[in-house]
């Protein structure tokens, strides 16, 4: 073919891409295809698998004189890891089954701290297990998703803005960040909470501001502990043994046999051979300095816990007219700086969707795309899209997503402000009618002059049917107090009648503005699942039963009245 023939067919583009598939570019484009075509198969099928599984979010409260230390929360994570399970290959990738994962949230709305857990529906009881197990006075509530209150498109009506980020890890995720045991002083025990600081910003937030922090976590087998250990080795400079397949067995057993046969007549000369055989088998530890010990150390206690694959998302939205990036997010950023070291691991914001960047070529175009796309991630709890995930071990996840103890002080943290419990198995289900007791309580009693009511002798007072008259609520007039003499009888006004005040309506709230609290704990605008806000009618005020004549609820105890 001419040069001219392939320059005249610049003007038909599809003749040109099949040129070039007809001469070996569908080598080079037949595995991207193939790649194409498999990734969209596997969002396809794992979207529609999750779009089927029901999902809660649930709101935990817990006493603010908490008592309980990290370690709770540790057991608490290795807990949730017991949902860890690997599909078949069926499951994987036809019916499309992924590994089951829960959302941790710390969320706060106009300076009203939340913490939140997001599961999947059969796994409600499992979360409420491991809390209550660790903190049996806390409160869990299933509430409305916040999240439903914020757009997805930017810009918007609203004019609501954000900025978001995922954090990665600054190192390989099998160098830790620091966790909460190196926040606890060696001599005095005094613990400083990491998340005090974290919390103290998020309740200074202003009226319309909003942040977010999510963890995505997913539980991992035991496989990457493998990266940890050949990380210690090639820190320590130890000699890492490869995998052999079958020809390097038959190799190693014809070289083991041959060694058996040279040190069977070449005794001495082998022994002498063998003492220097393993003079580098704990490679350069001994020259290592404290530091790098260290360092090792702590690789080798996270490989022993357990991991779960992580995502970490912060989102800040606010109105364009209130927002303060620098104000909010600098210190967001700058409290979570504690959680890292420059020799183990620190969190930082990845380059792929934070919101401030790209800084060139179509600029707001690009990073309103990356708000979307975050903002997407974060309402769906995606655990595909954005970053790349990494390993943090219960310890670490402990450490980022934990109550704040007694010491802490921010003054909007949601707790549970009292203990709620059952009662006795033995109480005794026939009382008096709530109905007589209001009554009882409400009647004043006016002695009528001359008129005694005398209980006969014959009945004694441990009587059944006295006891009974008694509790049921029928009036037993009182004789007359004795009189004084009459040197020093006085006017004294008639006996008025009083009744017990009726507490006021509550006042219904105002269509157009929501309440401060839907419940008691919960941010504003969030509202429990299941609870009404409509006001409770007043009931009407009882009267005075006649003399003489037994009360209205002396009788039996309604059908429709709890007991």
């Amino acid at each position: 073919m001419e040069w001219t023939d392939i320059l005249s067919l610049g003007s038909n583009p599809f003749q040109v891409f099949a040129l070039i598939l007809r001469n070996g570019g569908l080598i080079i484009f037949y595995p991207v295809l193939l790649w194409m075509c498999y990734r969209g198969w596997m969002t396809w099928i794992q979207n529609t698998y999750q779009a089927k599984i029901g999902w809660v979010l649930l709101a935990i409260d817990v006493p603010k004189l908490n008592e309980q230390s990290m370690a709770a929360i540790d057991r608490i994570m290795e807990t949730l890891h017991g949902v860890q399970f690997g599909p078949n290959k069926k499951e994987k990738y036809w019916i499309g089954v992924v590994a089951e994962m829960h959302s941790l949230e710390i969320v706060s709305i106009d300076g009203y701290i939340q913490y939140f857990v997001r599961c999947t529906t059969y796994n409600v009881e499992l979360i409420k297990g491991a809390f209550f197990a660790q903190y049996p006075d806390a409160e869990i509530v299933e509430v409305e998703d916040y999240v439903n209150n914020v757009p997805h498109e930017f810009p918007n009506e609203q004019g609501i803005d954000m900025w978001g980020t995922e954090f990665v890890l600054a190192k390989p995720d099998v160098y830790p960040i620091k966790t909460y045991e190196f926040f606890e002083h060696s001599l005095s025990g005094l613990f400083a909470d990491p998340v005090a600081a974290l919390l103290e910003l998020l309740s200074r937030l202003k009226p319309g501001e909003q942040v977010w922090l999510q963890l995505i976590i997913t539980p991992e087998n035991h496989t990457w502990r493998e990266r940890g250990l050949s990380e210690v080795a090639n820190l320590i400079g130890k000699k890492i043994p490869s995998k052999s397949d079958i020809t390097d067995r038959i190799m190693a057993l014809t070289r083991g046999t041959l060694e058996t046969v040279h040190d069977a007549i070449w005794t001495v000369e082998s022994a002498g051979n063998n003492s220097n055989k393993d003079d580098n088998e704990d490679g350069k530890w001994m020259s290592m300095t404290t530091g790098e010990k260290i360092v090792v150390e702590e690789i080798q206690k996270k490989i022993t816990r357990m991991g779960f694959k992580t995502k970490f998302r912060f989102v800040y939205v606010a109105p364009k007219e209130i927002m303060g990036t620098y104000r909010v997010v600098g210190s967001v950023l700058g409290a979570l700086k504690q959680f890292g070291t420059l020799d183990l691991n620190a969190l930082v914001p990845g380059r792929h969707l934070v919101t401030s960047k790209p800084t060139y070529g179509f600029v707001e175009r690009r990073r309103n795309w990356r708000k979307r796309k975050l903002m997407l991630g974060y309402k769906y709890r995606s655990n595909n899209t954005g970053e790349t995930g990494y390993t943090l071990s219960t310890t670490e996840l402990a450490t980022l997503y934990h109550f704040p103890t007694e010491l802490v002080k921010a003054p909007l943290v949601a707790t549970a402000v009292a203990k709620k419990g059952e009662p006795p198995p033995h109480l005794p289900v026939e009382q008096t009618p709530f109905e007589a007791m209001r009554a009882g309580h409400q009647r004043i009693i006016v002695p009528a002059e001359g008129t005694v009511t005398e209980v006969p002798e014959e009945v004694s007072p441990d009587d059944l049917s006295v006891s009974n008259e008694k509790i049921s609520g029928a009036t037993v007039p009182l004789p007359p107090p004795p009189l004084p003499p009459e040197d020093r009888r006085q006017a004294a006004p008639p006996p008025t009648m009083s009744a017990v005040p009726i507490p006021p309506a509550p006042v219904p709230l105002r269509e157009a503005e929501p309440p401060l609290h839907s419940m008691p704990g919960l941010p504003p605008g969030i509202n429990p699942i299941g609870k009404s806000t409509t006001p409770q009618p007043v009931p009407s005020k009882p009267s005075p039963p006649v003399q003489g004549q037994p009360s209205p609820g002396s009788g039996n105890v309604p059908p429709n009245l709890p007991v």
